[in-house]
């Protein structure tokens, strides 16, 4: 009974990453923020992300804020677990809940507002 359990857990836990996975690679790439909240950010506001995929749904990444000739840029290492994306940055950790993760764009929510990304 307990190799029963054992292998059951197992397979759980090998679907579980694979889910995990796929994920990431889908993220993996050049996206643009486009709306906050539903509603479109200005064109002059130039916020990008670029996700790079690793192992296990996890990866790195490098977050770009534009404005003007100013511009900022943060690198981050992420994870995927279930419809979570983690990402950490400076000790800062940030989970968000996947809302929609296709090709061309993905939606995700932080608690306290949503954010839209189309791939680049």
């Amino acid at each position: 009974m307990k190799k029963l359990i054992a292998l059951a857990f197992t397979a759980l836990l090998v679907v579980a990453c694979s889910k995990d996975q796929q994920a990431s690679k889908k993220l993996d790439g050049s996206w643009r923020l486009t709306e906050v909240n539903d509603v479109a950010v200005q064109e002059d506001e130039n916020v990008s992300i670029t996700f790079e995929k690793g192992k296990d749904g996890e990866g790195t990444g490098t977050q770009s804020y534009t404005e003007g000739s100013a511009t900022l840029t943060v690198d981050f290492t992420y994870k995927v677990r279930g419809d979570q994306l983690i990402m950490e940055s400076g000790g800062d950790v940030d989970s968000s809940i996947i809302i929609s993760l296709e090709k061309d764009f993905f939606k995700i929510n932080d608690g306290d507002n949503s954010y839209r990304y189309d791939a680049k």
